[in-house]
């Protein structure tokens, strides 16, 4: 007792099995834990009222407990969240080791996941969010390099998608966008390699899908097309006007792509790994090419 702060990597690559935070401490930096191979229980002391997933972050880690006189924090089901305001609660970090079958299930009373809540949780295959979700925000890199999901079903209640929320689930072959996601973050999809399938709700006011690629409402602007289709050549739809950076990021079986009159720019890196394409047919409207576009 009467320590105040534990700073960054303070005990990292250590061999603990159990660590325990004081209820004098109050402050805690990053990667606390970092390369602690052995720890399976983190315990949360009175005096936190917040904590950054990163600081706790362990492959080994079975559980959080929490103290019971924390006002801010708690652990439901072993997974570390905030105390419910207004009936709804975050999901700061779930232990990677206390995923059971590949499967997890968001509580119907989160409404925010908190940024690297998941990220590089190869044990997760399966993602479900129990119903009615109220899930509003997943913040950036939440599942970051959860390479071994297979599917993105995102529910009607999502509003935003931070940056890199999904980026390397390298095994997921569908995304499904609910009807109220009306915002996508920089790379939030980028480097799902295995994706096949976009679907977006008719209901979506911001977002729309065809011919299994994402785009905006009026599908003026293409944001992602799926990296393991079937089609070797892409057409695309007239009023197409831009295409954004990384749009066909890694679809490696593109032979031919053809744009219609009325493009005016094209992203950057748009077409990076794409090894097979061969041809491009760009229309005369065509003002702007983004740097390594091709």
């Amino acid at each position: 007792e009467g320590l105040y702060e534990i700073g960054s990597e303070a005990f990292a690559g250590t061999l603990l099995r159990r660590f325990t935070f004081p209820d004098s401490v109050v402050k805690v930096g990053d990667n606390v834990l970092s390369d602690c191979k052995n720890v399976r229980t983190v315990h949360i002391g009175s005096g936190i009222a917040g904590i950054n997933e990163p600081a706790v972050r362990t492959p080994t880690l079975e559980e959080f407990t929490v103290s019971g006189d924390n006002p801010f924090l708690e652990a439901v089901d072993k997974a570390l969240y905030t105390k419910p305001v207004n009936d709804k609660r975050k999901l700061i970090a779930y232990p990677a080791a206390g995923i059971t079958e590949g499967r997890v299930e968001i509580p119907s009373d989160v409404s925010v996941i908190a940024s690297k809540a998941f990220s590089g949780m190869n044990q997760l295959s399966a993602l479900l969010f129990e119903a009615p979700s109220s899930v509003e925000i997943i913040e950036k890199e939440a599942f970051r390099d959860a390479a071994k999901l297979n599917a993105i079903r995102l529910p009607d209640s999502l509003r935003a998608l931070g940056d890199g929320a999904f980026r390397g689930c390298g095994q997921a072959r569908e995304l499904v966008i609910g009807a109220g996601l009306t915002q996508i973050g920089d790379n939030a999809i980028t480097g799902v390699d295995r994706l096949r399938r976009i679907e977006v709700s008719d209901k979506n006011s911001a977002y729309s899908s065809l011919g299994n690629a994402l785009y905006d409402k009026k599908q003026e602007t293409l944001i992602r097309y799926p990296s393991a289709g079937d089609e070797t050549t892409y057409t695309a739809p007239d009023g197409l006007l831009y295409v954004c950076d990384r749009a066909f990021y890694g679809a490696s079986f593109l032979t031919e792509v053809s744009f219609p009159d009325g493009l005016r720019a094209i992203g950057n890196e748009a077409f990076a790994g794409c090894a097979a394409l061969s041809a491009i047919h760009l229309p005369d409207s065509l003002e702007a090419v983004g740097t390594k576009a091709f």
